[in-house]
């Protein structure tokens, strides 16, 4: 018994010691931003932000660290905020306010992951965990003003697996998104720290190993008279797909990937994405954003596994 314990193991430090590796948990970094924390008394657990109209932000907060522990019962009900970035300097900093949200669909969590504003189309994309056992969806508003308002537009169903999706963008049209999976293997409805199945702990394990080579992948979505249909856009894997991005000109889609530490850029076509070429990073890079007028792309990183959890216990 003890032998066996100790072969099921292995993998698992293996995995840690990547992790850790990957993560430059055994690097220190000092910061060179003074950097202040906003909106803490009224965002549970923000993931993602995209840019709205004249210094406005929309933020997502999905509660998605109690989320993906304990699941739905523990999780806060999931928001989308506004942040005016005009208002932060060094003596005002306006609290995020709550958006209203109408026509959503009756008796559906709502509890948002990655998100992504077009000004194309001025619609909100949003990648939601209800946790209600059909999968995740990519949930669509159109952004209405005077007063500004989320009305619900679509939904799209890339899969049927619980919390295995990450980010997405608007791809050349209304008609088309991209869908990041950033997970191997569905993740249970109560959370990590619910008693699994034997099932779901085969999963685990294997998901762990899987991690050391390429295995997530991205979703194409295309609505064809008046339906979604959705697939692999590329065979082209990642070690962990998070963070998407998408140029100005709706040509090249960019994907980063975190274990990997690389940006991979594709060329969008009509048979799906094509392999361009990829960008290797210095530090694990989770979110991603195209600047239009600067045509810079953007991005957030893990420069230290412990500092982020060093922050969360000073804070």
């Amino acid at each position: 018994m003890c032998r066996c314990v100790t072969v099921a193991l292995v993998p698992v430090i293996a995995f840690l010691l990547y992790f850790a590796n990957n993560m430059d948990a055994f690097k220190t970094y000092k910061a060179n931003l003074n950097c202040t924390n906003i909106g803490a008394d009224v965002l549970a657990n923000s993931e993602d932000f995209a840019m709205y109209k004249n210094g406005m932000a929309f933020v997502s907060d999905g509660d998605l660290f109690n989320l993906f522990l304990t699941g739905i019962n523990q999780a806060k009900k999931g928001q989308i905020f506004i942040m005016n970035l005009n208002s932060i300097d060094e003596n005002y900093m306006e609290t995020p306010k709550e958006v209203p949200i109408k026509g959503f669909p009756t008796g559906r969590n709502f509890q948002p992951h990655g998100i992504f504003y077009s000004n194309s189309t001025n619609r909100l994309y949003t990648v939601s965990h209800p946790h209600q056992g059909e999968g995740s969806f990519v949930e669509i508003f159109t952004v209405e003003e005077n007063p500004l308002t989320l009305k619900h537009a679509d939904s799209v169903l890339p899969t049927t697996e619980n919390m295995v999706i990450n980010d997405v963008v608007e791809g050349r049209s209304e008609n088309e998104i991209f869908v990041s999976r950033f997970q191997w293997y569905a993740k249970p409805l109560g959370g990590e720290l619910s008693q699994k199945t034997n099932k779901e702990t085969a999963e685990e394990m294997k998901s762990l190993l899987m991690s050391f080579s390429p295995g997530t992948y991205i979703y194409g979505c295309r609505k064809e008279n008046s339906e979604w249909k959705c697939g692999k856009a590329t065979e082209k894997l990642g070690k962990f797909y998070n963070g998407l991005a998408i140029s100005a000109n709706r040509k090249f889609l960019f994907a980063a990937d975190m274990f990997a530490k690389l940006i991979r850029i594709f060329k969008i076509t009509d048979e799906g994405l094509m392999f361009h070429k990829d960008i290797q990073t210095s530090h694990a890079v989770d979110n991603i954003d195209f600047d239009t007028e600067s045509q810079d792309l953007i991005g957030g990183t893990h420069v230290s596994l412990w500092r982020g959890p060093a922050r969360l216990k000073n804070d």
